[in-house]
C-alpha cells in the first residue's frame, strides 16, 4: 500500500467544526485549485499535490473534521474517484464539503497519515505570577527575618530561635570551589573543599552543591552565559550569594558563589536541628538571589563598560590609598556612573542610563562602603533614611546604584508589570525599554 505522509502542525482547536471547511475570511490561492485538476489528470504527483493540502491546513483556511485512523486498509492507492472529485472541485462542479470528504476518506483510510504535532501544554501567565510571587515573598521574609509575607512551604526559613542561632553561629568561611567548564552544556569540577571545622563537614556535599548549580543554570539566560564567563562557583562565604569580578584576557570573569546553609532545605524530624546531608535544595530559596547575581553580571559585562576596575586589595587598611584612586576613577568618568565592580560605565550600558535617570541628582548625598573606616555602612545610614520612598528593599538597595539595579532588575522578572507611577515602579518599568531584557524576563520566568 502506498501512504501519504502529510506532516501538519496541529495549533489550537483542530477539532472543532466550522460552517464552511474553509474559513470564510481566507481567500483560496488559484494555484491549489490548479493543483488539484492537475493532479487529477496525472499532470503532477501525490506528494506535489499534498504540499498544495499541507499548505491549506497549516495556514488554517482548511479546516479538516475529526477524522479517526482505520487499523489497516484494504487500499492499494488513491481510488479514482478522490482524483476525479479533485478534478470536480477544481472546475467548480463540487462544492468544498464534498471535496474534503474525499480528503477525510484518505485520513481514514490510511492512505494520507496525519501527523498532528500538538505543542506541549505550558503553564499559563497566572501560574508562572503564582509561583514568582511566591519566590519574591520568600526572599523578602528571609530579608526581613518576619512573616509579614504569606510564604508558601518551600521556602526554607528558621523554624524558631534555637535553629537561628545554631545557624548563625556556624562560621562564615568558603565551604567547597569548583570550576565552571561550558561547551554544550555547563558543569562542575571539584577544584577543592576546604578544611573546615567537623560540624561544617557535612556541607561537603557535592550532590547538594550541583543542585544549586543546576538550579542556577535552568534560570540563567544564554546572552549570560556565553557573553559574560563565569570561571568558578562556590559555595561558602559570607552572605547568601554574591558575585565577584575578575580580570581576563577576555575583558571581565565572574566568580560565583552562594552561601550555605541557608540553601539547603531541611524538613526532616529527629535529627540535630535538620539532617542538612539529606537535604535538599529549595528552588523557592533561592532563585531571587540567582536573578540578583545574574543582574550584576548583566550589568558589569565587558560589553557594557571599560572593564577597567580595581584589585580588591586596595581596600586593605587604611584605605586612604583607595579612596583617592577610586575618587580619581569616577571623576575621570563622570558625567557616566564608575563602580569599582567593573570600572566607568559606557554611555548607552543599563548601568549607567538606570543612574543617569534614578541616582545622579541624589548621588551627591551617597556614600560607599569604603568611605567608612571599618568598611561598613552604618545602620543608620543618612542617605537611605532621606530617600527610603525609593528604595524596593530598603537600605539594602540603597547601598549603591549597583544593589539597586540588581533588586529592581529581581523584581522586574518576578512582579507583574506596575500600573503606578512612583519612583520604585519606574525603576521596574525601566527594564520594559529593552526588548532583549524583556525576552531574558519571559526565558527565567518561564523555568522557575
Amino acid at each position: 500500500m502506498r501512504y501519504l505522509l502529510l506532516s501538519v502542525l496541529v495549533v489550537c482547536m483542530i477539532g472543532i467544526l466550522i460552517p464552511n471547511v474553509f474559513a470564510q475570511d481566507s481567500e483560496i490561492p488559484a494555484w491549489i485549485k490548479n493543483n488539484a485538476g492537475w493532479w487529477a489528470t496525472d499532470q503532477i504527483d501525490d506528494s506535489s499535490f499534498l504540499q498544495g493540502i499541507q499548505y491549506l491546513i497549516k495556514e488554517g483556511i482548511m479546516v479538516i473534521p475529526p477524522t479517526e485512523t482505520s487499523e489497516s486498509s484494504g487500499s492499494e492507492g488513491v481510488p479514482a474517484w478522490v482524483k476525479n472529485n479533485a478534478g470536480w472541485w477544481a472546475d467548480g462542479q463540487i462544492d468544498d464539503n464534498t471535496f474534503v470528504s474525499a480528503i477525510q476518506y484518505l485520513i481514514k483510510a490510511g492512505i494520507i497519515v496525519v501527523e498532528q504535532e500538538q505543542t506541549q501544554p505550558t503553564v499559563s501567565e497566572k501560574e508562572i505570577q503564582k509561583l514568582a510571587n511566591e519566590i519574591s515573598n520568600c526572599d523578602m521574609s528571609v530579608y526581613y527575618g518576619t512573616l509579614a509575607y504569606p510564604v508558601s512551604s518551600n521556602c526554607v526559613l528558621y523554624s524558631d530561635d534555637r535553629e537561628s542561632n545554631y545557624i548563625n553561629s556556624l562560621p562564615k568561611t568558603w565551604i567547597s570551589t569548583y570550576r565552571v567548564i561550558c561547551d554544550t552544556n555547563c558543569n562542575l569540577s571539584l577544584y577543592e573543599h576546604y578544611d573546615v571545622e567537623n560540624r561544617l563537614e557535612k556541607f561537603h556535599n557535592e550532590n547538594q552543591h550541583k543542585q544549586i548549580f543546576d538550579a542556577y543554570i535552568s534560570i540563567t539566560p544564554k546572552q549570560i552565559l556565553d557573553d559574560l564567563a563565569v570561571v568558578t562557583f562556590s559555595v561558602g562565604g559570607n552572605g547568601y550569594g554574591s558575585v565577584t569580578t575578575l580580570n581576563s584576557n577576555a575583558g571581565l570573569a565572574f566568580h560565583l558563589e552562594f552561601g550555605q546553609p541557608r540553601f539547603i532545605l531541611c524538613k526532616t524530624e529527629g535529627s540535630e536541628l535538620c539532617n542538612y546531608s539529606d537535604g535538599s535544595v529549595s528552588k523557592v530559596t533561592i532563585s531571587s538571589v540567582m536573578i540578583h547575581e545574574n543582574a550584576h553580571m548583566l550589568g558589569w559585562s565587558s560589553t557594557q563598560s571599560d572593564s577597567d576596575f580595581d584589585d580588591y586589595q586596595v581596600f586593605e587598611n587604611p584605605l586612604t590609598e583607595a579612596r583617592k584612586i577610586l575618587q580619581e576613577k569616577k571623576s575621570a568618568c563622570e558625567p557616566n556612573y564608575f563602580t569599582h565592580n567593573s570600572g566607568c560605565m559606557n554611555d548607552n550600558s543599563y548601568e549607567n542610563l538606570f543612574f543617569q535617570k534614578f541616582w545622579a541628582h541624589i548621588y551627591s548625598d551617597h556614600k560607599w562602603f569604603y568611605d567608612f573606616d571599618d568598611l561598613v555602612l552604618p545602620s543608620d545610614n543618612l542617605f537611605y533614611k532621606k530617600y527610603k520612598e525609593q528604595f524596593l528593599k530598603g537600605s539594602y538597595s540603597a547601598r549603591n546604584p549597583d544593589e539597586d539595579f540588581a533588586e529592581s532588575f529581581t523584581a522586574f522578572v518576578l512582579w507583574e508589570k506596575p500600573i503606578k507611577s512612583t519612583v520604585i515602579d519606574q525603576k521596574i518599568l525601566f527594564f520594559y525599554d529593552f526588548p532583549e531584557l524583556v525576552e531574558m524576563r519571559d526565558f527565567i520566568r518561564s523555568n522557575l
